[in-house]
């Protein structure tokens, strides 16, 4: 639960874990982890009361970026933060509008965001001048953005412009979150949101990046996420996950995957294991670890970590 931020969304879904059929103790953890999730998913909607407000004063078509957006429809998704995405120009205002109601900046800003903005007790506000996708404020498709109709008159990105958002946090910003089952859930939400031009349009901006083939595993799994039919594969990519987060945070998982991990780190590329661990150097961090890690496999003509990861059948039904 701690890694997959869905206990929240999975209640929500569920109605009940009572017929569920659960282990002994793990409803209870799940509920547990959900009352967690569930303030900052409060927090985060009555923020989103507040920007509604903000943009009515304003007049400014406020963008709700992210997990705000399906937050917005109404699922409980967990969020670090709630972005939102000012008008060209307009986002000193945005946040100014923001302080006056009690906000203040702290943290640092960063090449897409102001300085984060706070109340106690509360998530942080990020104020866009751009995102990540749409590197500059120029570039971001402004002609189709849609509203919110539950928080008239905040709007949304059209749906291909949202998944590519949603993507690119996934595949260029947080690779650790590939697997995560929270981050498919909002890629596979906006992808069947998207008609079939809006798809074919994604699948062309995907194809246009260096990375398309993360990007098409990315959405290859989200996709497998919501086809039952397929649920032994998107098991099978999730405790690629469990091992790719166990790798970078050194996490110690239970003894039959610490077992597989071990074969697959000797036996890995056929022979060349010992190259990889040389490439990779000292650990200096989770993140650090993870991207000098894609950097060596892409060295040896492999393109992700997680295609080396395949996971024996034992650990696919003794799943963590």
């Amino acid at each position: 639960m701690h890694q997959e931020r869905c206990a929240a969304l999975l209640l929500q879904r569920l109605g009940s874990l009572d017929s569920v059929g659960l282990e002994s103790g793990c409803a209870e953890v799940i509920r547990w982890y959900a009352a967690e999730e569930m303030k900052r998913i409060l927090s985060a909607k009555a923020h989103l009361l507040t920007i509604r407000q903000v943009a009515k004063d304003t007049g400014l078509p406020i963008v709700v970026l992210k997990g705000g957006v399906e937050l917005a429809l109404g699922s409980n998704v967990f969020v670090n933060d709630l972005d939102i995405l000012a008008p060209p120009e307009k986002e000193e205002s945005t946040a100014s509008a923001l302080d006056e109601l009690g906000f203040r900046p702290e943290f640092k800003g960063g090449q897409y965001h102001l300085q984060p903005r706070v109340v106690d007790h509360a998530l942080p506000i990020e104020v866009h001048r751009s995102v990540l996708g749409f590197d500059t404020a120029d570039q971001v498709p402004w002609g189709r953005v849609e509203p919110i109709l539950s928080l008239s008159p905040l709007v949304r990105l059209a749906w291909q412009d949202h998944a590519w958002t949603v993507l690119c946090q996934m595949v260029l910003k947080h690779p650790d979150r590939l697997y995560r089952i929270r981050d498919l859930f909002l890629l596979q939400r906006a992808l069947s949101a998207c008609t079939q031009s809006e798809r074919q349009s994604l699948e062309n901006r995907v194809a246009a990046h260096p990375l398309r083939v993360d990007f098409r595993r990315a959405i290859a799994t989200a996709n497998a996420g919501s086809d039952v039919s397929n649920k032994k594969d998107l098991s099978r990519v999730l405790n690629r996950g469990y091992l790719l987060v166990a790798r970078s945070f050194r996490i110690k998982l239970p003894g039959s995957a610490n077992t597989i991990e071990r074969r697959m780190l000797e036996t890995a590329f056929n022979g060349y294991g010992a190259e990889w661990r040389r490439k990779l150097g000292s650990h200096a961090g989770p993140f650090g670890h993870i991207q000098r890690t894609r950097r060596a496999i892409a060295q040896m003509g492999i393109t992700v970590l997680t295609e080396m990861l395949t996971l024996d059948s034992c650990l696919l039904e003794r799943q963590p």
